[in-house]
């Protein structure tokens, strides 16, 4: 289903997403780290690192106005790439790098909590707060982005405005003599400890990253990354000088405190100003990990709208306008983040990931200047090519910085980025043929191999106890056998015998039980010289129907297991029977039949509706085999949501007719509209009114409460003006329970 996001977010919102952000971990995380590195200098550095940031600032803003889409510096350089491996890696970088500095965000956060806690005497895990924190701003994120950035306004006013206050007041208090020596480590130091903090000015690219959801972003998007950034340099610069002017810089290192900002605060105004920047360091974190998950969730929606990441990452909840799992996969990766409780390792891993997006960003405005001039840009670089060129260098330099002074940290990155390249070589090509959400083509196609029919022998093993029955799941037994090359049909019948009685007895209560299987044999000859066939009945004695059939499935090497559906209002007979057992098995495919008229030999029409689902390509191949021996005419059923885009509907429409290509039967295309996917049940059992037979396969919750294929399956199974035949299928790794509960959480989502 195809839903776009809402634009809510106004050139004032966007500035404050900007703002919020860069002012956040750089005040309020980052200034013990940098005094580390660069002591009293580390105003000049934050000062250096926003000019830096200014070259490439430059290309999102041209680059935003000629690709107006989510995903932010992935989706340029992915169209500078042509969609290649690079752009792939950019996106693998910003989408890590986002979602990992959440975790700066969120130790800051608790950090800030139980300092405010302890100050009226309550003790407080502080990791405890920062994951409730990344939990309060998922849900707030899937909620609606409306949501977020209303709240994001009214904690960047306050934020400002203290700040304001600590600049207006804490000037002075300045002592000169905290400044000497300026630079305590030398050029090399203010140097590391600007690359440190040039991350903190990431926030003009989370911009760029929900230009879907911003009103006219070709105008507002280029205004607020430089609105943003200005008065983000100035406070930066103002803030570092004076809280290096009124304490010394060894007293707000990183050994010394943890909390070097509420310190200066507490030198100026007393315990009051502590709590104050206290609380101002609880806004400002807050602010930053809103859009960090807002460009984290926004970059792998990009990412799978490519087709690079499974489907689910680009399906919007059709009530809050968001993209679900997309906004909960940013928030695991802060967990993990969050986890490591080292702010230095964490800042510079993200840092790594930020600069080698930001230099291929630069790259890709030169590239897209040339494969497109004549494009309508809004917005222009100046001096080009000189700012990008000028932006790479920076970045580049920054990086062999970085990985000079934290070779462990570096290596972890690395790590990810090889992880990220194995994905993309090895993984993603094999992901093409999983289910639907899990694969990242918006439907996985039917292929000529996945339809294959093998030449070894295929025996359908098919427990047969009421006679009246019989001659319908027979006929479909054989039907499936003639539609193979070597295909064998197996029927059994089970006698339970009581634990009371020996099962070698002679009692006159076989008598019953044999004469049923007289009859049941009697069928089972008449059906199979119809198909011209020789098959043999088999009478099983045991103490428990479902053991014997799954014993002798497994000792004949059974590939097809057909029982029939107990007529029952949403089947409450069958669920304490051996059907769910049966279908717990590793028998490789079950199917369970259900007949709707006695005409089961004469299956001309048969209908598919095809979702993608774990158990559809298994009924795929059941179609192939009816169809090739009945010549059965098949209609392919697509049911779409009104709202999907006509881009995905030519997408889905190319999906059904490589699939009906490799089905390679008589058959068409039936695209069905519906005004909300939850009437597909409806939709099916109207559409079955033409047909012989139904084939369904089953949900991925099968065995969940009240139901036997799932409440959806069970309705249509109940409801279906023709026969029915669902389908479950063993041979994936999908088949488990932990999967299949993954499988229907997400489509739950």
């Amino acid at each position: 289903m195809a839903r776009k996001l809402d634009r809510s977010i106004s050139l004032f919102s966007a500035v404050n997403i900007g703002i919020g952000t860069m002012l956040g971990s750089a005040i309020f995380v980052l200034v013990g780290t940098s005094m580390d590195f660069a002591g009293p200098s580390s105003f000049i550095a934050v000062g250096l690192a926003g000019l830096a940031a200014i070259f490439t600032a430059f290309s999102f803003a041209e680059l935003v106005t000629v690709i107006p889409t989510a995903g932010g510096g992935y989706a340029y350089v992915r169209e500078a790439s042509r969609n290649g491996v690079i752009g792939f890696i950019s996106g693998w970088a910003f989408w890590l790098g986002y979602a990992m500095s959440c975790g700066l965000f969120a130790i800051g956060f608790g950090i800030f909590v139980m300092y405010l806690l302890n100050f009226v005497g309550v003790s407080f895990p502080p990791i405890i707060a920062s994951y409730l924190l990344i939990l309060a701003f998922v849900l707030l994120n899937i909620k609606g982005s409306k949501n977020s950035t209303k709240l994001q306004n009214w904690i960047t006013g306050i934020l400002i405005a203290i700040l304001l206050v600590y600049i207006s007041i804490g000037i002075f208090h300045i002592n000169p003599e905290n400044f000497k020596p300026l630079a305590p480590f030398g050029f090399r130091g203010t140097f590391k400890a600007l690359s440190i903090l040039y991350i903190t000015y990431i926030g003009y690219g989370l911009i760029t990253t929900m230009s879907e959801e911003v009103q006219n972003p070709e105008v507002n998007i280029p205004k607020s990354i430089f609105i943003s950034t200005i008065i983000v340099t100035i406070i930066k610069i103002l803030v570092f000088f004076i809280a290096a002017g009124i304490m010394s810089w060894e007293l707000l290192s990183s050994a010394n405190t943890g909390t070097p900002m509420i310190d200066t605060a507490i030198s100026i105004a007393g315990p009051i100003g502590g709590v104050i920047f206290a609380f101002a360091g609880l806004l400002a974190t807050t602010s930053s990990i809103n859009t960090s998950i807002l460009a984290s969730s926004r970059t792998s929606y990009a990412l799978s709208k490519d087709r690079k990441f499974p489907s689910a990452f680009c399906t919007i909840n059709s009530i809050t306008k968001t993209p679900v799992i997309s906004i909960l996969m940013a928030g695991i990766i802060a967990v993990i983040s969050t986890s490591l409780q080292n702010i230095e390792k964490i800042s510079t891993i993200t840092a790594l990931f930020s600069l080698i997006g930001y230099s291929f960003v630069n790259i890709a405005v030169i590239m897209i200047r040339k494969q497109n001039p004549d494009a309508k840009r809004a917005f222009k670089v100046p001096l080009f090519p000189l700012f990008p060129i000028v932006g790479v260098l920076i970045n580049c330099v920054l990086i062999f910085q970085l990985i000079s002074s934290d070779i462990s940290s570096t290596l972890i990155a690395l790590s990810i980025l090889v992880l990220g390249t194995v994905y993309y070589y090895i993984i993603y090509p094999k992901m093409q043929n999983l289910p639907k959400g899990f694969s990242p083509a918006i439907m996985p196609t039917i292929t000529p191999n996945t339809v294959h029919l093998s030449d070894d022998q295929y025996k359908i093993l098919t427990p047969l106890g009421n006679p009246k029955t019989a001659d319908s799941l027979l006929n479909l037994s054989f039907i499936l056998a003639k539609g193979s090359p070597n295909g064998v049909v197996v029927p059994i019948h089970v006698v339970e015998v009581p634990d009371s009685i020996p099962i070698n007895s002679n009692f006159t209560e076989f008598k019953s039980a044999l004469s049923n299987f007289k009859l049941l044999s009697t069928k089972i000859n008449q059906v199979s010289k119809h198909f011209n066939a020789e098959t043999d009945p088999i009478l099983i004695y045991s103490r428990k129907r479902s053991d014997a059939i799954l014993h002798f499935a497994y000792e004949k090497k059974i590939d097809l297991a057909l029982i029939g559906w107990h007529k029952s209002g949403l089947a409450y007979n069958m669920l304490y029977g051996m059907v769910p057992i049966i279908l717990k098995s590793s028998i490789p495919t079950v199917g369970i039949y259900k007949f709707y008229n006695e005409n089961t030999n004469k299956i001309k029409k048969i209908l598919f509706p095809y979702t993608g689902g774990i158990y559809c390509k298994s009924a795929a191949t059941i179609i192939k085999r009816i169809a090739s021996y009945n010549n059965s005419f098949v209609t392919l059923l697509n049911i779409v949501d009104k709202e999907t885009s006509l881009e995905e509907r030519l997408e889905l429409q190319q999906v059904f007719l490589s699939s009906l290509e490799a089905l390679d039967v008589k058959g068409e295309i039936k695209t069905v509209e519906v005004s909300n996917l939850k009437d597909s049940a409806i939709t099916i059992i109207k559409e079955s009114v033409e047909h012989d037979l139904l084939i369904l396969g089953m949900e991925a919750r099968w065995d969940a409460k009240n139901t036997v294929s799932g409440f959806s399956t069970d309705t249509v199974t109940e409801h279906a003006k023709c026969n029915v035949l669902l389908i479950r299928d063993s041979s994936t790794v999908m088949h488990s329970s932990f999967f299949r509960k993954l499988i229907d959480s997400i489509n739950r989502v």
